[in-house]
């Protein structure tokens, strides 16, 4: 890698951060875009997981007392399933899948939710959140509007939201890393 290209990294991590620090989103997005464009793919995936792993790993450790375990357990179980199929298949997704599924992934928050009452609480939903968010970040990189889908109508506090989004995404970026690291 270039040292321009190095720099390019940096900054696009410090403006990405900026920019889910003031509206709460698009940060990742907007960094999986930066990342393949600089980056192979797979290169791409595993440094865009490593750097969200840190973001909501420290975000899940100091809200670690707001964190809804069972929610976690059943999204957990859901990863797994996704990441195994990810991996039996050895599926790589090609730069212009990837750029498509980016470009893709904020219709998300367009899905009917008052037809489809998801919440992340219910252990089947959560199960359905873990394989298809996971499903997702292995395919776009990024999954965060349809994890959202997940917690809108959830009866959790803001704190517990904020807490259990940030642990489901520690097992999505973890599952990146390992498959294509």
């Amino acid at each position: 890698m270039s040292l321009i290209a190095g720099f390019v990294l940096l900054a696009a991590a410090f403006a990405t951060a900026l920019l889910s620090g003031v509206f709460g989103m698009a940060g990742g997005l907007v960094l999986m875009g930066v990342l393949a464009l600089i980056l192979p793919v797979q290169a791409a995936f595993v440094t865009h997981g490593v750097l969200q792993l840190a973001a909501n790993g420290w975000r899940a450790l100091i809200q670690r007392g707001h964190i809804r375990w069972a929610v976690i357990g059943w999204y957990g179980l859901g990863s797994l399933v996704a990441a195994t199929v990810v991996l039996l298949l050895a599926f790589s997704p090609s730069r212009p899948l990837l750029f498509l599924c980016l470009g893709l992934t904020p219709l998300l928050t367009w899905l009917p939710g008052d037809r489809m009452r998801l919440d992340a609480e219910r252990p089947a939903h959560a199960v359905l959140a873990g394989l298809t968010v996971t499903g997702l970040n292995l395919t776009a990189g990024v999954a965060g509007p349809l994890l959202d889908i997940f917690f809108i109508r959830t009866a959790m506090s803001r704190h517990a939201v904020v807490a259990t989004k940030a642990a489901t995404q520690v097992l999505a970026h973890l599952a990146k890393t390992v498959v294509y690291g």
